[in-house]
């Protein structure tokens, strides 16, 4: 593209993964990205030491983020990492342009999505935000970047590193490693953001999400038992639905009716409906703290 901003882009896929790998390169394509990106193929579990800590897929994801971001980094610029289940919106090149122009915010990592807690006074904070946000529309959307310093923030699915802190992060990465390693990659970015090792924000609203029909399709080894569990797709609508592109009637209705199942069946109880609407006063952002 002309007038690129300096990013090495790389998307994380296993060799197996083929569909995968078409989808994400059929976003690029679409949104015009696909020469800033080059796939860096996945590390396999077989193909890294064992850990006593983690399922074997969690710790050649591990393997896979380390390696990638040492790809990425030799050149001096920004590394923008994601892995093959993302979902990509037309938002993410203004994202990138204005992340790397201004050096990540003097942030070491932003994120372009995170995890969103069901904790409902995050939920109401959330919600919030991006109300503020699109109040003019999403031809005036207002960015900023969050603060994840203290925030319960998960998932590795679309992170920019920032060039000054590429050598700090792979620190990090090989400390763990070195020890096992005793988490998942995204815990270990949480943790040293707690301890103040690392500074981490996320692009607000979110200009990435994770593709809905890849929730309960995890490749790691050991995590089959959320293909029969409903529970995982909530915190993956809850995601989307803070994605600057996301589509609530279309695309997620039907993932949502297949979680919740038949509301005309819905038993009547008084308290539960008292607790729904206390909540629905605290997400209107209503409710103010005493």
């Amino acid at each position: 593209m002309a007038d690129s901003p300096s990013y090495a882009g790389l998307y994380i896929n296993l060799d197996r993964s083929i569909e995968r790998r078409r989808a994400i390169e059929s976003q690029l394509r679409r949104f015009n990205l696909f020469n800033r990106y080059a796939r860096f193929a996945a590390i396999e579990p077989k193909d890294v030491p064992a850990s006593a800590h983690v399922l074997p897929g969690e710790s050649a994801c591990f393997h896979s983020h380390y390696q990638a971001l040492k790809t990425g980094g030799t050149n001096g610029a920004a590394v923008h990492i994601m892995e093959d289940d993302v979902l990509l919106s037309a938002y993410l090149d203004h994202a990138a342009r204005t992340l790397i122009e201004s050096d990540l915010f003097g942030f070491d990592i932003v994120f372009t999505d995170t995890f969103v807690h069901t904790e409902v006074m995050q939920l109401a904070f959330y919600k919030q935000a991006f109300d503020h946000a699109l109040a003019g529309g999403k031809k005036a959307m207002k960015y900023t970047v969050l603060d994840l310093g203290q925030r319960q923030m998960a998932c590795m699915s679309s992170y920019f590193v920032a060039p000054r802190s590429i050598a700090k992060v792979l620190k990090i990465y090989e400390d763990e490693l070195a020890l096992g390693p005793r988490m998942p990659v995204d815990f270990c970015i949480r943790l040293a953001a707690q301890e103040d090792r690392l500074k981490i924000g996320c692009w607000f609203p979110f200009v990435t999400s994770i593709m809905l029909e890849q929730v309960t399709a995890s490749t790691i080894a050991g995590r089959e038992n959320q293909q029969s569990n409903p529970s995982v797709m909530l915190p993956a609508l809850l995601r989307y639905s803070f994605f600057a592109d996301r589509d609530l009637a279309g695309y997620a209705k039907g993932f949502l009716d297949a979680m919740i199942g038949n509301r005309s069946a819905k038993t009547v109880d008084a308290h539960r409906d008292l607790i729904l609407d206390l909540l629905e006063f605290i997400v209107s952002g209503r409710y103010q703290n005493f």
